[in-house]
């Protein structure tokens, strides 16, 4: 039997014993977490619950330590940070699970038809391009729900700096924290950004041309350091 558990939307699979960290480590991934001084990746380091390196998000509890705890069907892990992306994932989900329970009712026409309420209802347009540029000038907290509110699809993004010119870069995950400076200054070397209020510090991103990567790859393939503006 394997466990299928979810790692910021994408898909992690663990044998029945293992731990949550040795799980993620298993699957390639090496860090979850960022110090909040200097940005520096953490993960899985002692391995036996001493060190406090590996502390994750499970299913919306914080600061749980990956080595200590047992893998689990259906675990949701990382920073419990929602994107549109994931958000779908989990009402496909659902919906299909209620469809099949509904379905039986509705052949025996024994089903009960409930109209929604109208309260709350609002008119969806259509998001225009410009509206999904990041400005970094508004509030971290405000910048922050743009990002995850349009992942993965359209995608907040911004220009970053590089040799042959200004570059798209979407912002496709991002956690709001602590930091103080110019709107869209690099605070450090881990994609920590500042905003009007706060600061944003990008978990997931993607150059133009190029797939969606985690933060510390991105940076491997496209190097952006404290002191760079992004635009």
């Amino acid at each position: 039997m394997t466990y299928r558990m979810t790692f910021r939307g994408a898909e992690v699979p663990a044998q029945p014993g293992q731990s949550v960290g040795a799980a993620l480590v298993a699957a390639g991934i090496l860090d979850w977490r960022t110090t909040r001084k200097h940005g520096r990746p953490r993960g899985l380091f002692c391995g036996i619950g001493v060190c406090f390196d590996c502390l994750i998000t499970i299913d919306g509890a914080r600061a749980e330590r990956a080595c200590l705890i047992p893998s689990a069907d259906g675990m949701r892990l990382g920073d419990a940070l929602e994107t549109a992306g994931t958000l779908q994932e989990r009402l496909a989900r659902a919906g299909a699970a209620l469809l099949a329970e509904t379905l039986p009712s509705i052949e025996a026409g024994t089903a009960v038809e409930v109209p929604q309420a109208e309260e709350g209802v609002t008119y969806a347009r259509k998001i225009r391009p410009k509206e999904a540029r990041i400005d970094w000038r508004k509030p971290a907290e405000v910048v922050d729900r743009q990002i995850r509110g349009l992942s993965p699809f359209p995608g907040a993004w911004c220009e970053a700096p590089s040799e042959r010119g200004p570059v798209r870069v979407k912002a496709l995950l991002s956690r709001a924290e602590d930091g103080e400076g110019e709107p869209g200054l690099i605070l450090d070397d881990a994609l920590l950004i500042a905003c009007g209020e706060g600061a944003v510090r990008l978990l997931r991103a993607q150059r133009e041309g190029r797939g969606a990567q985690e933060a510390a790859e991105f940076l491997r393939g496209f190097p952006l350091g404290a002191g760079q503006r992004l635009a």
